[in-house]
């Protein structure tokens, strides 16, 4: 068996590669310009991202087809609201250099704060014990310089896997390194509005690339907008024109099948039995009322639509998740129209007619706060999906 190749060497082995190396990410072209980039919409989320080779647009010529761009567009589709991303990025950087780098900017500003570090120091086999202490140094800085709303998430350390042009025994050396560093950053004691994002190992580093950037996006924005301020005003549905025009297919909709509905009752018991959830229910949004078109799991009541889950959900471009009612103002006190313990879980997909209106939703619900996953989402959707082919093939 082959016996490890001392760290000092290993040191040395990697700045050699990375200085003189053909395949070196170093030789990269690196996006160099303005640091900020802004997905359209109302009601802008604000984020500021501060960090190293991830974030630095290593591989693409703009900072719109980077992580930056990505994850503006990706906050986007899941809250229906325009995002603003500024930055201070650099291949080179470092949780020391992070410090000075976000000097100039107010981050009173912004929502959330993302922090993508530790690439340099996993090369540098940084010790663990540094790489504590500066990040908590770094975290602390952060957590002074925001208010108490701001979300600030810490991105893992990436892999290099076996998708880098790195040798392959060096980069074995490196990703226990990062897995070290990573599980150190676990270990820290978090302020209540600091997360720690993982990243799937099927997002290893290399190669960077547009499509890879859109993957960490995803990924990242799935765990950032769920923790973004609750307290926020959900986002208008549309102007008074389109409103007009949801509610008259509502209407249309109503009139096309009021009775109960086999295909939707059985979509809501799968819904129910897939998700292990008590309830499901397909829901239609009124002018001013939530009414029930199908449920599995209870009998739901029509109820006032302002406040409810389904109207955000409705307001909304995507999908909306509460994974536990009493950490969101919102609904802490929220009756769902059911003679059942208090809701503490929610997931919603809308139902959107062919015109592009959401009329409703397809949701989930449980009395006991629970996580859902992106693949939950998709499989949700699908179902939704399902609801608005049968909807709109009922017969006038």
């Amino acid at each position: 068996m082959t016996r490890p190749l001392p760290r000092p060497i290993v040191r040395v082995l990697l700045r050699y590669w990375l200085a003189n190396s053909p395949s070196s990410w170093r030789r990269r072209v690196t996006a160099d310009d303005q640091p900020i980039v802004h997905a359209a919409g109302t009601d802008p989320d604000r984020v500021f991202i501060v960090g190293d080779g991830v974030a630095s647009g290593r591989g693409v010529v703009t900072h719109e087809l980077g992580l930056p761009g990505y994850l503006a567009r990706s906050l986007t589709a899941i809250t229906g609201n325009a995002t603003d991303v500024e930055f201070a990025v650099h291949p080179d950087m470092t949780v020391e250099s992070s410090i000075e780098a976000i000097a100039s900017f107010d981050l009173r500003r912004f929502d959330a704060v993302l922090i993508s570090v530790g690439h340099n120091e996993a090369l540098a086999l940084m010790s663990v014990a540094r790489w504590r202490v500066e990040l908590a140094g770094l975290l602390e800085e952060v957590q002074r310089r925001t208010p108490a709303q701001t979300q600030i998430f810490v991105l893992d350390v990436p892999t290099f896997g076996g998708r880098t042009a790195l040798p392959p025994h060096l980069a074995r050396v490196v990703d226990r390194h990062a897995g070290l560093l990573n599980e150190a950053t676990a270990g820290l004691t978090l302020a209540p509005n600091m997360t720690v994002i993982p990243l799937s190992h099927d997002n290893e580093f290399e190669p960077e690339t547009r499509h890879l950037y859109q993957q960490w996006a995803d990924d990242m924005a799935f765990d950032i907008t769920k923790r973004l301020d609750p307290d926020r005003v959900p986002i208008e549905v549309s102007d008074g024109r389109d409103e007009e025009a949801r509610r008259r297919a509502v209407a249309e909709l109503e009139l096309a099948g009021r009775a109960r509905d086999a295909v939707l009752d059985s979509i809501v018991e799968t819904a129910r039995q897939i998700f292990g959830a008590p309830i499901a229910a397909i829901t239609l949004i009124r002018e001013d009322t939530q009414t029930t078109r199908a449920a599995s799991g209870a009998v739901i009541d029509d109820r006032p639509r302002e406040g409810s889950f389904c109207d955000v959900t409705v307001r909304r471009s995507s999908h909306h998740i509460v994974e536990d009612t009493v950490a969101d103002s919102r609904f802490a006190h929220y009756a769902a129209g059911i003679d059942a313990p208090p809701v503490r879980f929610y997931a919603g997909c809308p139902i959107i007619s062919p015109d592009g209106h959401r009329v409703g939703a397809l949701c989930v619900m449980d009395d006991r706060p629970r996580a859902f996953s992106r693949q939950d989402i998709r499989q949700l959707r699908a179902l939704a999906e399902l609801a608005e082919r049968h909807l709109w093939s009922l017969p006038e």
